[in-house]
């Protein structure tokens, strides 16, 4: 029997749709949530682990940096760094910014994350490319 139920301790099953990225730990790359997509009964399902967003990706995915502030935007959509790690300059912690109220600020911790939001805003597909 097949099923899937929980991906990792940082992801649950129900937090993917297919066309996600997800790391694949066991053979060391980066996978992609195909339709009919499942994990057999009895493998490591913490083998797949979420893709941290990084600042990297936004561009991968289209987002392009406005302004001195570094925020990204794609598509009206504007993405924001909580923080910045120093010792690199590069941003982590992202959330969604713009002419929103502070609750509807959602942090997105996850490449999935940002796929997910990308497409119930859009009703498309967020395009990465050479992830």
């Amino acid at each position: 029997m097949k099923t899937i139920i929980q991906i990792s301790k940082k992801m649950k099953a129900q937090e993917l749709k297919i066309n996600n990225w997800v790391w694949l730990k066991s053979k060391q790359r980066y996978e992609l949530v195909e339709s009919g997509h499942e994990i057999d009964e009895g493998t490591d399902s913490d083998d797949y682990e979420p893709i941290p967003l990084t600042e990297d990706l936004l561009m991968k995915a289209g987002f392009t940096a406005k302004g001195i502030s570094y925020n990204f935007i794609l598509d009206g959509i504007e993405i924001a760094s909580m923080q910045r790690v120093i010792s690199t300059n590069e941003r982590s912690c992202f959330y969604l910014d713009g002419e929103i109220p502070d609750n509807f600020k959602i942090r997105l911790n996850y490449l999935h994350q940002l796929q997910n939001l990308y497409f119930a805003l859009t009703g498309e597909e967020l395009e990465i490319s050479n992830i």
